[in-house]
């Protein structure tokens, strides 16, 4: 299950929610970042993810207020494949001159990737999430036959500011030379041509548009509940046991429902809570 749509349009919020199924799995920051067990008595990867992690809220604090890091929470594919160089992980670090990502390859190293870490005990079903999903549902799909697509959708004129605005922030973690220009013209024509891709090739029949889910930003803030009600009912044939337990009591065991700066403060646009060290950035290209 692939969730995607334009970045800051609620898929992380969605991914953490769906991520606490009982029949879900969702790869978690630790797993993506040392996916193999240290031999001996090695540091615990769930430390060593911490570590790393924090890292980059200690150079810049407010990022962690945009996008919050931790070992335990889900962690995007662009993590798990950062590995393939062949996806979406290292452009967004840095401008790469001449670099374009390879769908076929990146696809091939996520699946082994999950194979590696599917062994065992536990919810065989994955829950993944990447926004650049969006850009290449044709591999997706080529790649992941029994995939399930669940979109999220938001005005644009929010979604494409705040990336621009996340991603200057990404690169002046590790760079003072960033073209804010640059970045938002790439944002803006990336995801101006995706979003209008996803829908003529849901039309034109290029991909099962039987297997998406849409999900409407201001519906999931307003209450996580309702929009779950289609995509229940068509989950039902992969696990007709099992009844969603209902969402907002597992958001409430969610491990970011605990954290006062990032409950739910950035994802709504509302004020910083009590207790916040920094104040939200402005979700602008100028301010970015």
């Amino acid at each position: 299950m692939f969730i995607t749509g334009p970045a800051r349009s609620g898929t992380s919020i969605l991914f953490e929610l769906l991520a606490l199924h009982p029949d879900l799995r969702a790869p978690t920051a630790a797993e993506g970042l040392h996916p193999v067990p240290l031999p001996g008595d090695g540091a615990d990867p769930g430390v060593l993810g911490e570590c790393e992690q924090e890292l980059w809220a200690d150079v810049q604090p407010e990022f962690q207020a945009m996008h919050e890091l931790r070992s335990d929470l889900p962690v995007e594919c662009i993590t798990l494949t950062q590995g393939s160089f062949c996806g979406f992980h290292w452009s967004m670090l840095a401008p790469l001159e001449g670099w374009f990502p390879d769908p076929a390859v990146n696809y091939d190293y996520e699946r082994r990737f999950l194979q590696m870490l599917g062994g065992g005990a536990g919810p065989t079903q994955w829950v993944l999430k990447t926004p650049a999903h969006i850009m290449l549902l044709p591999s997706l799909f080529e790649a992941f036959g029994d995939a399930w697509v669940v979109q999220t959708h938001r005005d644009p004129a929010r979604t494409m500011p705040s990336t621009v605005s996340m991603t200057t922030t990404i690169q002046w973690l590790r760079s003072d030379d960033v073209d804010v220009d640059l970045i938002a013209q790439l944002v803006c024509e990336l995801f101006t041509a995706a979003l209008n891709d996803s829908v003529d090739l849901r039309e034109s029949g290029a991909v099962p548009a039987e297997r998406f889910v849409d999900i409407h930003y201001t519906r999931l803030m307003s209450d996580p509940a309702p929009p779950w009600a289609p995509p229940a009912s068509r989950w039902a044939s992969v696990s007709p046991t099992t009844t969603p337990p209902p969402w907002v009591t597992i958001w409430r065991r969610s491990p970011r429902a605990s954290s006062a700066c990032t409950a739910t403060g950035p994802r709504t646009g509302a004020s910083p809570p009590t207790g916040c060290a920094r104040p939200w950035l402005p979700t602008s290209t100028t301010s970015a």
